[in-house]
């Protein structure tokens, strides 16, 4: 924790991390969820703020976004039944559409249902890391 500090410190003090750097970047579209199923995250629209969706496969909260989607996931590969569930919910609640030129990725609507799993992604990390490195 001290190297971390003394870290920050350094790096304030040198210019390299400037109050500019840690304004969200308003250019990029965050109106929709993105699943890259590549690298197995669901990110804010065109950001790089993504969840891990292999954190949520062993956490007990999987069972909670089961519930929301209103079904189970029946795979040994559970993170790819995730995938699946949400690309393709059962009642059809919405559509995810494949990205232009983004070969695995999907776009997704926010709706009350994908912000429920971005929460449970997000305590799922807390979970597994502490509140100190959650997004």
């Amino acid at each position: 924790m001290k190297f971390a500090a003394l870290l920050l410190t350094t790096l304030t003090l040198t210019g390299c991390l400037s109050m500019e750097s840690l304004k969200p970047d308003t250019s990029k579209d965050t109106s929709f969820y993105r699943l890259d199923a590549n690298s197995r995250m669901f990110c804010r629209g065109e950001t790089n703020l993504c969840q891990d969706l292999t954190l949520i496969a062993s956490s007990h909260r999987l069972q909670q976004v089961e519930e929301a989607y209103g079904s189970t996931i029946e795979t040994n590969n559970t993170v790819r039944g995730l995938m699946k569930l949400v690309l393709q919910p059962a009642d059809q609640a919405y559509t995810a559409e494949p990205l232009a030129g983004l070969q695995y990725q999907y776009k997704l609507p926010i709706t009350e249902r994908t912000t429920q799993l971005w929460n449970l992604l997000k305590q799922a990390q807390i979970d597994h890391y502490g509140s100190n490195n959650a997004l």
